[in-house]
């Protein structure tokens, strides 16, 4: 999979990687995924997520904090994406929350 674009949301790269393993893997009975393709055990990397404040658009400015998001991948059909850093935006309340 692809590193998704930053400037999202949280939930809406979520979404994108749900829809990632929908489309590609097929769930074992042993609790791991496997390439709808090739049929090989699909390996996850860290999407490293910068968070953002949305209020700010598109200065990309947050307070330091970093989100890990498991980023799946197919070691027979892709590599392993290299660098995978992406930013999400959210609400300003939530930046103080969490």
């Amino acid at each position: 999979m692809k590193v998704p674009e930053g400037g999202h949301s949280i939930e809406e790269v979520l979404r994108e990687i749900e829809g990632w393993k929908n489309e590609h893997c097929t769930p074992g009975s042993d609790g791991f995924y496997y390439c709808k393709k090739t049929g090989v055990q699909v390996n996850q990397t860290t999407l490293l997520a910068s968070v953002h404040i949305a209020e700010f658009g598109d200065q990309h400015a947050g307070v330091g904090k970093v989100v890990r998001i498991a980023l799946p991948y197919c070691p027979i059909c892709e590599d392993e994406p290299l660098n995978p850093i992406t930013c999400v935006h959210v609400p300003m309340p939530l930046v103080r929350e969490g």
